[in-house]
């Protein structure tokens, strides 16, 4: 058994913005605008995604010009998002407050009720079964001051979606048909969600049906 991680290995590993969606999933400069100053201002991690965002925006003209940042909540691994508090010249006594990240952790800090809910989780499916990583944006308009901390991720409003694609390796299938005559299974060990893992399961020969997820993975025992 071959157990291989995904992004680079499996894909072309080249993470491109394909779209900034509002919630209707219409394209939206204002969307892409918001996660922009949000990746542009960020000094924790650093990753393709927030990359692949401040190349589209610079490609879109955009800037961090204008703006002051005031704070950032760093990302980390169980909230799986990242604030930025940002304030436009001339408006010193608001401030924007910017989240983006996972999609359930975004969804989880905004307002919205029962059916705004299931429409953007029906539409986070369709693109994560297209092979599409999808990240959320979130926002917020605040009276200014100093700080900022977790708890001002909260009463929030869901702006839109960040698309990003990253095709299977033309040789994959074949690489995986060539192991498996060896006598060869291979196991594909991702952070990526499990829309997106089974997509690209498919394209490669692998049956996207034969998966294990976080949740499950930790009822089995040791």
């Amino acid at each position: 058994v071959l157990c291989t991680d995904k992004t680079g290995t499996l894909t072309e590993g080249v993470i491109a913005l394909d779209a900034a969606v509002d919630r209707e999933g219409r394209a939206s400069a204002e969307v892409l605008r918001l996660a922009y100053l949000n990746a542009a201002f960020e000094t924790g991690i650093e990753n393709p995604l927030d990359a692949a965002i401040v190349a589209a925006g610079e490609r879109d003209g955009l800037a961090t010009a204008g703006y002051g940042k005031i704070d950032e909540i760093p990302y980390d691994f169980i909230r799986k998002r990242l604030t930025i508090v940002v304030a436009r010249e001339g408006e010193a006594a608001q401030h924007l407050i910017i989240t983006k990240g996972a999609f359930a952790n975004v969804l989880a800090v905004c307002s919205a009720d029962a059916v705004l809910r299931e429409r953007l989780e029906a539409y986070y499916r369709q693109k994560g079964t297209e092979g599409y990583r999808v990240l959320a944006v979130a926002t917020k308009r605040v009276a200014a001051r100093e700080r900022y901390n977790h708890d001002d991720e909260r009463d929030m409003s869901f702006a839109g979606f960040l698309l990003f694609f990253d095709p299977p390796k033309a040789d994959a299938l074949k690489t995986i048909r060539d192991l498996a005559a060896l006598g060869i299974r291979v196991k594909v060990i991702t952070g990526d969600n499990r829309y997106v893992a089974a997509h690209v399961a498919a394209a490669i020969g692998l049956d996207p049906k034969a998966m294990l997820t976080g949740e499950e993975l930790a009822k089995l025992k040791d």
